[in-house]
Formats: C-alpha cells, sequence, structure tokens
C-alpha cells in the first residue's frame, strides 16, 4: 500500500470525538476531565484563520478547540499532528500551483519556538515568518520568535 499523501491525510473522512472522563494518570489532565479529539480537517481551518501578522501556538488551537466544545481539555497529541498534517498538506498544494493555501508557518511551539518538523524544518519555518516580519533569537539550536506574545491571537477568534 502507497503511503498517504499530507492531502490525503488531511482530507480523511475523520469524526471528532470527545472522551467524557479521563483516566487518572495523564499527565496533561486531571482524571474525569472531558477531552475533544479534533480532526485535520477542523484544525486547518483554525490555522486559516490565523492573518498576517498575527500567531498561534499549541495551546492556541487547543485552548479555542476547548472552547468550542466545552470540554476540559483538547487532546495536545492529536492537535500537534494534526498541525504538522495541515502543514505538509499546505506546502504540497503550494508545490501543486496553488496560492491560497493555509498559512502555517503563524503556528508555533508553546515555548515561541519554531517547529523542526515543518516543511523545510524551522530554517523554512523562520524564512515564512520573517516575510511577515517577524524577529528571532537563538538558544542552542532552538529558534524562537521574539516577543511572540505580543502577537498572539485570541482563541475565540479562531471559532467558526
Amino acid at each position: 500500500m502507497a503511503k498517504k499523501t499530507a492531502i490525503e491525510k488531511l482530507n480523511a473522512d475523520k469524526e471528532i470525538k470527545i472522551v467524557d472522563s479521563l483516566p487518572d494518570g495523564i499527565p496533561w489532565a486531571k482524571a474525569g476531565s472531558s477531552m475533544v479529539v479534533s480532526t485535520p480537517k477542523e484544525v486547518n481551518a483554525m490555522m486559516r484563520k490565523i492573518p498576517a501578522g498575527k500567531i498561534a501556538t499549541l495551546d492556541t488551537l487547543r485552548e479555542a478547540l476547548r472552547l468550542k466544545y466545552k470540554t476540559d481539555v483538547a487532546c495536545p497529541m492529536s492537535t500537534g499532528i494534526f498541525v504538522n498534517i495541515a502543514s505538509g498538506a499546505a506546502e504540497e498544494m503550494r508545490v501543486a500551483g496553488e496560492t491560497d493555501i493555509t498559512p502555517w508557518w503563524r503556528t508555533i511551539k508553546n515555548d515561541g519556538s519554531l517547529n523542526p518538523k515543518a516543511p523545510d524544518g524551522a530554517e523554512g519555518h523562520k524564512t515564512q515568518l520573517e516575510k511577515e516580519g517577524f524577529a528571532f533569537t537563538s538558544r542552542g539550536k532552538k529558534i524562537r520568535v521574539q516577543d511572540f506574545e505580543d502577537a498572539l491571537i485570541k482563541p475565540e477568534s479562531l471559532i467558526a
């Protein structure tokens, strides 16, 4: 079986899942918390709403999902995976000649650092954000958006 493209993964027919009560022992949620597991399409749609000059962190997207579905948390693992799928699909579309792609570069890690799994890695991520006027700091191999908190979009604005 051939490996699926990011576009195929993005467009896969998935349903949103709500877990009513998480078990004990999950480090990022209290036992009994409710959790939403979104879909690649929904995360992509939220990423498309981030305008030039603004950015979102994974936690921004998770908070928007949590608010939309009125749960205690949104799954951090699936949200991160779906950001990577949306980013890869956008680049596949760009290579195919499409110009209206998801601005994947406007989604960064929670600490302001760039995603090494982004298309063309952290350096590619940096190149795209530089085009929008963002500045950077570095610590070791980690590249971080300078004063990223000032450019964060409000989670509520990502909810349709």
